[in-house]
């Protein structure tokens, strides 16, 4: 469903004004507290179906009517739950919830306790809420640390895309449609984009159903190992290939966190070559700050610098990459690519959501 805004702010960028927000009473918060806690019992006990109850999914943006069935949400959320904790990788404890009233809606943190492979870790993380379900839902986690985890990922009520030939416009600002950056994509040969749950690998599907690995799987598993060695317990993340899109002559972006995984853990963006070859870091986050890869079109490859709240647009042809002083965060490339949309920052806060 195509979100249509009626306000068009000049320059380079847009920006997104939500403009109706309800007055949020003090038992408003109690009630969004209740769904959290409500959520991490279920999940803790693996009554996944339960625990989804309290969940806001999206597949565009969280307050734009999802085209996925509750059903099929449900289904795709358990499953990658169920996979992580397959894996040694779930939530062990629940350790403390505040909620709270801000800008007319409540604004959460949550402290719980991870394991993987036997190692634990308390965790901090923010949490976003959306009552289009008629009680308050848990939209996604927002992380403490410069970059999402795999399991904020799992847990968030974010969903994939159907997959679908075209792409899909999100909003429509005037005669602006803003494409959505979370479609499946392909490249010109026909073979279907797609990144593993865990961000370990990338697989290209082809319409006759084959589908190949881009990166080598041995590759991932012995520098994870190495990471997990070297860290001495404090349970670094470990993103290979994230948000992977194609760029012209069958070239690939996506960020990885792979080149700091043991230190900062802040993301690149890389350039490979379909078949696996002439991989290069386009985008550095030494240079940047912590980089999150917004869409491709063609040639251009467009990334959101969030420490520095620009907009960084990097051409394959081109030597340099550019940087625009948005002081916001983008979210959206326009149809003909000459136009971001994107929220404002003030005083490294977001004024308002999508």
């Amino acid at each position: 469903m195509k979100r249509k805004i009626t306000a068009l702010i000049p320059l380079v960028t847009l920006a997104l004004v939500r403009i109706t927000v309800p007055i949020l009473r003090f038992q408003e918060a109690e009630k969004a507290e209740k769904s959290v806690r409500n959520f991490f019992e279920h999940l803790i006990k693996e009554e996944y179906e339960k625990a989804f109850e309290y969940v806001g999914y999206f597949d565009t943006y969280f307050d734009v009517e999802p085209t996925m069935s509750r059903e099929e949400a449900k289904e795709t959320w358990v499953n990658r739950v169920k996979r992580l904790k397959e894996k040694g990788f779930y939530v062990k404890s629940l350790e403390e919830v505040s909620v709270r009233k801000k800008d007319g809606h409540p604004r959460g943190t949550v402290t719980f306790r991870v394991a993987e492979n036997g190692i634990e870790k308390a965790f901090w993380r923010g949490i976003n809420f959306d009552q289009r379900w008629l009680k308050w839902k848990i939209v996604n986690f927002v992380p403490g640390e410069p970059h999402l985890t795999l399991l904020d990922g799992a847990l968030s009520g974010r969903m994939r895309n159907k997959e679908t030939d075209e792409r899909t416009a999100a909003f429509e600002v005037n005669a602006y449609e803003f494409m959505n950056p979370r479609d499946q994509r392909k490249l010109s040969t026909g073979e279907r984009i797609v990144t593993t749950p865990d961000f370990s690998n990338v697989y290209l599907h082809a319409p006759d159903g084959k589908q190949r690995p881009l990166f080598e799987q041995a590759d991932y598993e012995a520098f994870r190992k190495k990471v997990l060695e070297q860290s001495k317990g404090t349970f670094p993340e470990l993103y290979w290939a994230e948000g992977a899109r194609p760029v012209a002559h069958e070239k690939i972006a996506f960020a990885s966190n792979r080149a700091t995984a043991l230190s900062n853990g802040k993301f690149d963006i890389y350039l490979i070559k379909a078949d696996g070859s002439e991989e290069n870091m386009l985008i550095n986050s030494s240079q940047h700050g912590n980089l999150r890869l917004v869409d491709t079109l063609n040639h251009r490859i467009f990334a959101a610098a969030t420490e520095k709240n620009t907009l960084l647009v990097a051409d394959i042809f081109m030597p340099e990459t550019k940087e625009f002083l948005i002081s916001g965060i983008p979210d959206a490339v326009s149809k003909d690519g000459y136009h971001v949309l994107f929220r404002k920052v003030k005083e490294k806060r977001l004024e308002n959501e999508l």
